[in-house]
């Protein structure tokens, strides 16, 4: 417990270093509180800027601009993640624990790429996991080049964050294409996602 409060000490202080760097670069003259005073200035947030997450302009914006808006979403989503395994330990979750620790994150996907899925992962305070990158990338870019029919179990949060990943129009050259899901008639019954056709 004491080593994952003395590593939650460190991300939150990487997270604050990021976001000083960030609001020092967005001032006009460099100097903190030194907006400029003749003109409207929009007021900066935590998410007005991690909304630049999500922008379809996102390859347009400078590579430096992107690495240090990554590098400060990816501190946020450490952040959490240490905060849950804190409370799986002190709610005595050894399953939670267990589940969150196995999952190192970013396995197969590189959030300077899929820059929304990273906005994913801090908006419902989760990381993302392998297996449901596997069928994010296979509903973006199929093996074929066609359609694709992928099985997935009861548990892989299809509907929560796989629809959203594959969803991010700006990231999906099919985003023209159809998805359409099939629930058994067993499981939609209960108003639970199950195997799922895409």
């Amino acid at each position: 417990m004491n080593a994952l409060l003395s590593r939650q000490k460190e991300i939150r202080n990487d997270r604050d270093s990021l976001w000083e760097k960030i609001i020092l670069a967005l001032t006009i003259s460099g100097k903190k509180g030194a907006l400029c005073t003749d003109t409207m200035s929009p007021s900066i947030t935590v998410w007005s800027v991690l909304s630049i997450l999500a922008s379809d302009q996102w390859t347009n914006i400078p590579v430096q601009w992107r690495s240090l808006l990554v590098a400060y979403g990816k501190s946020i989503s450490a952040l959490r993640r240490c905060e849950r395994l804190i409370s799986c330990i002190e709610k005595q979750d050894i399953d939670g624990f267990l589940r969150d620790a196995e999952n190192p994150g970013y396995e197969e996907w590189d959030p300077l790429t899929y820059p929304a899925w990273l906005l994913l992962e801090i908006e419902n305070n989760i990381t993302i996991r392998k297996r449901q990158v596997e069928v994010a990338v296979r509903m973006i870019k199929p093996d074929d080049g066609k359609n694709s029919v992928l099985q997935l179990n009861m548990g892989e949060d299809v509907y929560k964050y796989i629809f959203p990943m594959f969803d991010d129009q700006s990231m999906s050259p099919w985003r023209n294409w159809l998805a359409r899901p099939t629930v058994n008639r067993e499981v939609g019954s209960s108003s639970l996602p199950g195997d799922v056709s895409f």
